[in-house]
């Protein structure tokens, strides 16, 4: 399996919550490390997707960025998805990936 194929995260049903901490370990071709990136979904509603996306790549997977995205079906039918604005964030390649949180989505759950 590569990394620009889709794979399962095991266990699947893995819950983290604002403030809360998880520790996952990922296997890659050390010689040629492909681009990986994590998806996982905050928030659904018939119409609307939100959820969380962090990429690793380059040498040892140490460039690492994570972005909010919104995910939308208009009237017609016609997908759209887009980056949450301001929640880019470029991560050093030490310690812990800390994810601030999105305010606007943070908003709409309220």
């Amino acid at each position: 399996m590569s990394s620009d194929t889709l794979c399962e995260v095991t266990p699947g049903d893995v819950t983290i919550l604002s403030g809360e901490t998880e520790t996952f370990e990922i296997g890659y071709d050390q010689t040629d490390p492909s681009p990986i990136t994590l998806r996982s979904g905050i928030l659904e509603t018939r119409s609307l997707v939100h959820y969380l996306e962090i990429t690793l790549s380059g040498a040892g997977l140490s460039n690492i960025s994570s972005v909010f995205k919104r995910a939308t079906i208009d009237a017609a039918g016609t997908p759209t998805i887009a980056d949450v604005p301001g929640t880019f964030v470029q991560h050093p390649d030490t310690g812990a990936v800390v994810i601030p949180p999105a305010k606007e989505i943070e908003e709409s759950l309220k």
